[in-house]
């Protein structure tokens, strides 16, 4: 039976062939790469910076895709071919962030990417390393909540739902977005952010939030980059220990400190 170890490491790269030894080296430290080891990276960038033919990168590049590694699993590196964006598996692992000054200049890094279903995988690895440091990180990296629902009204149905009341879920306040609609913001959302900031006013912040987005119309959100602005914004009040409740730091308007004491 094969016995899995915790991670990859010095028999994984020296069993990779030449060419796929010195791309794994020039991803750890490509100008496109980030604290974070997830970017966007187009196979173009690569081949013009190491001179190589498309054939010899792709060579190269599914070998680190599909390489087996100690712990049982595949892949150095996982793509998603629509966004171009990779993702160095155990980055994080090995270059861990040490401070909340870092986390905070990781979330904006995360915030400047398009959404990808990489995503997803990339929270779940952050939530195993188990460090409350990252939490913000896993937030950010939350899948968007999207909703498509195709309707077919009969005059029948309308007669019956106009003496239903409605079972969607309560709302609590909308976000203008940039194409004119707006993102609803439910009660369950509010109680999410609640348990990731408990000392925070969330619902104080979302309307905070709210009433950004209506008064800076050329700069809202997308619905699928909507989340990450709210996710950011309530990170950067727990940073800065604005909207707390009880006993907390709070920040004035000329941006001195004071402590708030719960009576």
């Amino acid at each position: 039976m094969q016995r899995c170890k915790n991670g990859s490491g010095t028999g994984t790269f020296q069993s990779l062939s030449e060419d796929a030894r010195f791309l794994w080296l020039y991803l750890l430290t490509c100008p496109h790469g980030n604290m974070i080891g997830i970017f966007v990276l187009k196979p173009g960038y690569v081949q013009e910076d190491l001179g190589w033919s498309s054939q010899r990168f792709n060579k190269s590049f599914m070998e680190l895709l599909g390489k087996q590694l100690t712990d049982c699993s595949k892949g150095l590196v996982e793509y998603d071919e629509e966004t171009k964006v990779i993702w160095i598996k155990n980055f994080l692992e090995h270059n861990p962030l040490k401070n909340p000054n870092q986390v905070k200049a990781a979330c904006g890094i995360i915030e400047g990417l398009p959404y990808s279903e990489l995503f997803e995988k990339v929270k779940l690895f952050i939530e195993q390393l188990g460090k409350q440091l990252y939490k913000p990180l896993g937030v950010l990296f939350a899948k968007p909540v999207a909703v498509a629902v195709t309707v077919t009204v009969t005059e029948e149905h309308i007669a019956q739902t106009s003496e239903v009341p409605s079972e969607s879920e309560p709302e609590f306040t909308t976000i203008p977005l940039i194409d004119g609609s707006d993102f609803k913001v439910t009660n369950e959302m509010i109680a999410e952010w609640k348990s990731t900031y408990p000392d925070q006013d969330i619902e104080k912040s979302v309307r905070e939030i709210r009433l950004w987005n209506i008064s800076n119309s050329g700069r809202r959100k997308t619905r699928s980059g909507i989340m990450r602005h709210v996710a950011s914004w309530l990170g950067r009040n727990n940073d800065k220990g604005k909207n707390m409740i009880g006993r907390g730091v709070s920040i004035s308007n000329d941006g001195h400190r004071s402590r708030k004491v719960a009576k």
